[in-house]
């Protein structure tokens, strides 16, 4: 379970919390007016197919996809990085987290969005490749984020999968403009 006390502000994941339209990080003050920190979102492209991984607009739905690249925010995530060293992907539309269905550790496994609960399905490690681009390694299973052939089209799966080394598991991690 997330306990607030585990974090240092700036350097794990403060207080996550909607404020003035859009999600804010903490500490959360009761004070009119403050608008806390916005946190820069970054958008992961799939080096393959140079689609971004994406979340429904709807706020209840836990699916993450792949879509055409358009930098809107239901394709910009904020990477925290926790005291262990580890990296927790929140969506900057939904304030959920990149997460790893229910713990599952086998080859296709879906990545979903899900309130941050702290287990090791949802942290990541961020491992930097020679041709600059980056391998997104799950603590939990030791796969990686892939994007699933099939469908070619928009709303195609993103999933974890052993690492072979192609480039629907290399990403490009670039700020949001």
């Amino acid at each position: 379970m997330f306990k607030p006390d585990e974090f240092k502000f700036g350097v794990g994941i403060p207080q996550i919390f909607w404020a003035e339209g859009t999600w804010r990080l903490g500490p959360k003050k009761s004070q009119k007016g403050d608008s806390g920190i916005v946190p820069v979102g970054v958008l992961l492209t799939n080096k393959k197919h140079g689609c971004c991984i994406d979340v429904a607009w709807e706020m209840d739905v836990r699916t993450i996809f792949r879509f055409e690249r358009h930098g809107n925010v239901n394709q910009q995530w904020c990477l925290y990085h926790r005291p262990d060293g580890a990296i927790v992907i929140i969506s900057k539309l939904t304030g959920k987290c990149m997460d790893i269905q229910g713990y599952r550790s086998d080859d296709g496994a879906p990545v979903q969005q899900w309130d941050y609960l702290g287990n090791t399905n949802q942290l990541w490690t961020l491992e930097p490749l020679e041709d600059h681009s980056f391998r997104i390694r799950s603590k939990h299973s030791g796969k990686v984020l892939d994007m699933c052939p099939h469908p070619l089209a928009d709303g195609g799966a993103v999933v974890q999968w052993e690492w072979h080394g192609g480039d629907n598991q290399r990403w490009w991690i670039t700020h949001a403009t």
